[in-house]
Parts: structure tokens; sequence; C-alpha cells
């Protein structure tokens, strides 16, 4: 979070949110993950909203409380604590990690954490604030960590007794990508009870809220978010399932163990000899079966779409990818690997 982006669009859905589930009897705390202003972009400048009534319907008090905080040149967090707006407890300290060496930076940040765990001690729903949502191993220890919240943070706050919500931006990948990634967070992480849900807000910048709720919370945060989408917030919001309700990880973890890992594999190009069989080769040498494989050639132009069993602890999906990328290159035909999963959400959206 930075201060610039107070009162934006973006402020208006996450209060907005915070706001009904605060309605409902949980306490609120709120670690802004605050950094400094930067000035490279417009970031922060969609307060054009404030005069739409499709805005203004959600929740009146808080475009007037947003509206006024803007016109009279109060953009930072701490206005927006004043206004008493939101009900919550605050844990506005900066986190500085500029200008210091990785070791300073991950230490700083380490002792940063350990104070913002215990001030926020004792809440239900924990919402964390970063720039731009879950660590990247392009940021970890650099001076742009500030701008991430790390998976072993979120676990802190759950194992502490809290439910969390984390800020992720939709950057240019698919939804379903970043619907896979908080799925991959949940099983990671040692917080085998936890329960997973998400909400897209779709107006502007698009941005998700990933819920890692505790089973005591369950039911009175779905409600929530239930009733919420028959409001005038359904113009807004839309649900993001990571998983299956009510599955927990070590149900996931299971279902994971059982199922065939496959790959869908599409080739298109020129038609020439040996694209088949090179494929094929790099299947065979990456220890993937070939499970089924649809072929046309019309007017000189040769598509495929494959699919194969990656299951094996022998096969790398990375390494298959890398290695089919390159045959790519070398007969100039377009080859694209992906996931089945992603393959088949991505189709269904």
């Amino acid at each position: 979070m930075q201060n610039r982006y107070v009162g934006d669009i973006g402020d208006f859905g996450k209060l907005g949110l915070l706001r009904a589930l605060s309605s409902k009897g949980l306490s609120i705390g709120v670690n802004w993950y605050l950094t400094t202003d930067e000035s490279h972009n417009g970031d922060g400048r969609h307060v054009d909203y404030l005069a739409k009534a499709e805005y203004r319907v959600c929740d009146a008090a808080l475009c007037d409380t947003l509206k006024y905080i803007i016109t009279s040149n109060q953009r930072e967090t701490a206005a927006i604590e004043r206004s008493g707006i939101l009900s919550a407890t605050y844990y506005s300290v900066p986190i500085a990690c500029a200008c210091r060496s990785k070791a300073d930076r991950l230490e700083r940040r380490k002792c940063w954490h350990i104070n913002a765990l215990k001030a926020l001690r004792g809440i239900d729903l924990v919402y964390l604030d970063p720039d731009n949502g879950l660590m990247v191993p392009s940021g970890q220890g650099t001076a742009r960590m500030g701008k991430y919240v790390e998976a072993r943070e979120i676990a802190d706050y759950y194992r502490q007794g809290s439910s969390v919500i984390y800020y992720q931006h939709k950057a240019r990948k698919q939804d379903v990508e970043y619907a896979m990634q908080f799925h991959d967070l949940l099983t990671a992480i040692d917080i085998p009870q936890a329960r997973g849900l998400g909400l897209k807000f779709i107006s502007t910048s698009q941005r998700f809220y990933f819920f890692v709720i505790q089973p005591r919370h369950e039911s009175i945060i779905r409600d929530c978010v239930a009733q919420m989408l028959t409001t005038e917030w359904s113009k807004h919001f839309c649900l993001v399932e990571p998983n299956e309700a009510g599955d927990t990880i070590p149900q996931r973890r299971e279902r994971s163990m059982n199922e065939t890992k496959k790959a869908v594999i599409s080739v298109l190009g020129t038609d020439k000899k040996g694209i088949i069989a090179q494929v094929s080769r790099i299947l065979y040498e990456n220890d993937a079966n070939i499970l089924d494989i649809t072929q046309t050639i019309v007017s000189g132009l040769f598509s495929m779409i494959l699919i194969a069993d990656v299951s094996s602890e022998g096969c790398s999906f990375d390494t298959l990818k890398t290695e089919l990328d390159a045959l790519s290159g070398r007969i100039g035909v377009q080859i694209r690997t992906q996931r089945s999963e992603i393959f088949e959400a991505m189709h269904q959206i």
C-alpha cells in the first residue's frame, strides 16, 4: 500500500468488503504493508467513481468519507484510520526495504512481521494489503520485497488464530493462474484445516482478495460474501473458488496423489516430415506417455493436439515444456504445452 492510493477505486472495493465483514460481528485487523510513495506512473488516479451512482448505491457512507479525504488533500492511510469508517485495529508501520544489504532487509522484515503479529493478535480477520500480492522469486530479498506478502507471514497469522485476506493485483495472467497460485499456497503452507475463497474486484484495475479461512469463521464469511453478491456489489465483485467448498488441504493432497497429471500439447504450422516423431521422442525421453492424439492437415497446414500423462516421478512438466519450446524454434512450428487443469479452466471461463 502507498498513501497515494488512498481513496481510489481499489480502496472503495476493499473497504466496502471489510465493512460488510465487520457488520457480521467479526473483529477486523489491517496491516497496510505501507511503502514509500512512487511517482513513475499514475496509479491512484481512479477517483471518478465517486461521482457515479452505481458505486454510491453500494455504500454511500464510504463514498462520502473517501470523497472528503481526497478533496481535503488527506490522502494517507492515517486519514482512513481517523475517519472511523472501518472499525479495525491497524498496523501502520512502514516496511523499510531500500538502501540496505539483503541481509539487513531480511532481518528488518522479520522484525517488522513479528511486531505486526503482536499488534494484530486476537483479531478474527486480518487483511494484508501489499502493493502487488503474493511474493514472487524475483522480489525475494530485494528492495521491492515490501510490495509482496510472504506465504509464511500468512501462515503465521492463521496459526495465531486469525482468518486472513490478502490482496493480489491482477497483471497480465489469466484469472485461472491466480486461482491456481492460491490453491498451491494453501497446499504448500502447513495449515491443514484452512478453507480457501476468492473474490475478484472487476471494476477498473482488476484485483483479487483471497481468503484463508479458519473453520470457525467459514460459515459467517461465506454467508457474508454470498449476501454481498445479491446486492449492488455484485456489479463490482465476482466469486473465485480456488478449490471445492469444504475441501481441506489433506483431502486435496490425497486427491492430487491419486489423479493422473496430464499435459495438453498443441502443434500448429506448415506440414513437414517428422513433426510427430520429434514431439513423440521428447515425450519418450521425459518419461511422458501419450494418452490421446488427433491431427489434421488442411491446405498444407498441420494441426495436432496431444494429451500426455506426466504423472511419472521421472517426468518434470517444466523440463518437458522447455524442450518442446526449443523444438518449436528448431522446426519452425508453434508448440504450446499446458497443464490440463489450466487448459480446461481457461476454456470454461
